[in-house]
């Protein structure tokens, strides 16, 4: 990664956290709402997914980038412009206060009228 770079985070997706501590054994997991963050945000390039693809075979599509925040991880869902996506990857810049480079892959949404996604069923 280049050094110096500034990535304009005027988007806002919504952050989701999975819950897998149920109250009880027959609960779902739930997935809980980190925050309404500002990111930047862009597609991958094509090329990439396929390199991507061929040695680490997954298919991640789209690239988010956010202010350093320890609550995002692997495995958290991003909501944004109505689609969802899973992170499969999370990157950290040097000094690990700078920004975060969240790689994620589509991801299918079964619930809908969510609402603000506070204690929502897991889904897919």
């Amino acid at each position: 990664m280049k050094k110096n770079l500034y990535f304009l985070k005027d988007k806002k997706c919504k952050v989701y956290t999975i819950d897998n501590n149920p109250h009880s054994v027959l609960d779902p997991d739930v997935t809980v709402l980190i925050g309404e963050l500002w990111c930047y945000t862009k597609q991958v390039n094509q090329n990439l997914v396929a390199e991507a693809g061929a040695i680490y075979a997954n298919s991640e599509t789209r690239l988010f980038v956010f202010n350093y925040n320890k609550d995002i991880t692997q495995g958290c869902l991003i909501e944004y412009r109505d689609q969802w996506f899973k992170a499969t990857r999370v990157d950290t810049t040097d000094d690990y206060n700078g920004e975060m480079f969240v790689y994620c892959e589509d991801h299918d949404n079964d619930s809908s009228g969510s609402g603000s996604g506070e204690g929502v069923p897991l889904f897919g």
